[in-house]
């Protein structure tokens, strides 16, 4: 940004931070998920973090960072280098760490960082979680109430 009256150059203003309580809300909400994932969906988490990170890429693209993506070859089926990839994340000590793959392009995927979201960045994000898990049929205030109780 700049001044207008004399052409200073500053910085932008900073928005609000994420607030605790926003932060345990969605640590309890993995946690939650975590304890009452559903044994048929082809997603298995293998902690609460890395479910979190799941859902936080699932959220949508403006939470996620593309670590890499590779052009697959035209002999390669997709679906089974699919399935490997899968598999070898699966073995991976980073549970911040995920495969897509669309058409012929692969890409390894992380979710983005929270630690330096603003508050509104934020609630997108917790609002779009919601979704996920409400479209898996987990509903959040539930998985929260039970949890709670």
């Amino acid at each position: 940004m700049h001044c207008p009256s004399c052409g200073t150059v500053f910085e932008a203003p900073k928005g609000k931070r994420r607030s605790r309580p926003q932060e345990c809300r969605l640590h309890a909400l993995a946690r939650a998920a975590f304890h009452q994932w559903p044994s048929d969906h082809d997603f298995r988490p293998k902690t609460e973090d890395n479910l979190r990170y799941w859902l936080t890429v699932q959220a949508g693209p403006a939470f996620v960072e593309v670590v890499k993506q590779q052009r697959l070859p035209d002999w390669a089926d997709a679906d089974e280098l699919a399935a490997f990839m899968t598999a070898f994340i699966r073995t991976s000590t980073d549970d911040n760490q995920f495969v897509d793959i669309d058409g012929r392009l692969a890409s390894t995927l992380r979710a983005k960082s929270t630690a330096t979201m603003e508050h509104r960045e934020y609630n997108a994000l917790c609002s779009a979680i919601d979704d996920v898990l409400s479209s898996i049929g987990l509903q959040s205030d539930k998985l929260l109430s039970e949890r709670a109780a």
